[in-house]
């Protein structure tokens, strides 16, 4: 491999953040579900329908709408090994609305 310039990234490099990132993210999806507080004694079918309803349909919208992204992300990373620094800031803006996608699924569910 060829000596990289000040002004060249390895692309790898933004993968692995990217992987976090995504990773985070997508974490964070489940973590604005209702925990077992929620309950006072074993809750039956009803109140499990009742109060994970409307979250269960965002939390796997916004996860697949996720996987879709992390999956273009990492094909697009792969065909280029190296990029520009311009490349970088575009990819680091996408990754921050990937990280805003737990904000908008808690609207969204509520």
């Amino acid at each position: 491999m060829t000596e990289l310039t000040p002004d060249q990234f390895e692309m790898r490099r933004l993968e692995s953040l990217s992987n976090t990132i995504f990773g985070v993210a997508m974490t964070l999806l489940a973590y604005d579900l209702p925990r077992a507080a929620v309950f006072t004694s074993a809750p039956g079918w009803s109140e499990l329908a009742q109060v994970y309803s409307g979250k269960l349909a965002g939390l796997a919208l916004s996860f697949i709408i996720a996987g879709v992204f992390w999956i273009s992300h990492h094909r697009r990373l792969a065909r280029q090994p190296i990029g520009s620094r311009g490349d970088v800031i575009l990819n680091l803006f996408f990754l921050l609305s990937i990280v805003l996608l737990p904000v908008t699924n808690g609207l969204y569910t509520n």
